[in-house]
């Protein structure tokens, strides 16, 4: 799908936005003004091998299919305490396969997405989706597609231009708390 919206013109790179989830992690990849966002489903996997076919499914999407130049990762909901402990494996295994990539990636918490996408850190998942459809023409109805989408947006935007009169305040501020996790 081609985005509509505010977007640097004649983006290079690949970005790939990663909503990590134990049940449906939501995927995004943005390359040449089109995003494509689906989620990964370990299906009735659980415990380690959940966690083993994680690995993989990271690996051949990092490392073989999209090769992305810059990848962003929502991180943990400190708010969240079902399945904490689960989900902390989860995330750190998809930052050790980030990080042994050695591809460039930023961790984004969920209030800066937000802020990101709506200008309010506190905003709904439902007000995220509505400010993606509305700012980039991008429509999706699954929340972990739609975080994975702002995300990728996020990585593009960060790495492909500086302060620009397509950003408001409150995204430049929300751009700017975002440093490389290889740092």
């Amino acid at each position: 799908m081609a985005i509509t919206g505010d977007l640097p013109r004649g983006i290079k790179g690949t970005y790939l936005g990663i909503d990590p989830s134990l049940t449906s992690t939501g995927v995004a990849v943005l390359t040449s003004g089109k995003i494509e966002t689906w989620r990964m489903t370990p299906g009735k996997r659980r415990a380690a091998c959940r966690l083993c076919w994680f690995d993989t499914e990271f690996k051949n999407l990092i490392d073989r299919v999209i090769k992305p130049d810059v990848t962003c990762v929502e991180g943990y909901s400190y708010a969240s305490a079902n399945q904490a402990h689960q989900a902390g494996e989860l995330g750190g295994l998809l930052r050790l396969r980030l990080w042994r990539s050695g591809r460039r990636h930023f961790i984004v918490t969920p209030g800066t997405l937000k802020k990101f996408a709506t200008g309010n850190g506190n905003s709904s998942k439902p007000g995220v989706a509505v400010a993606l459809f509305k700012r980039w023409g991008v429509e999706r109805d699954q929340d972990d597609e739609v975080d994975a989408a702002i995300m990728a947006i996020m990585a593009a935007m960060k790495t492909e231009m500086g302060v620009s009169d397509l950003l408001t305040k409150l995204q430049v501020e929300a751009l700017d708390v975002l440093t490389s996790a290889r740092d």
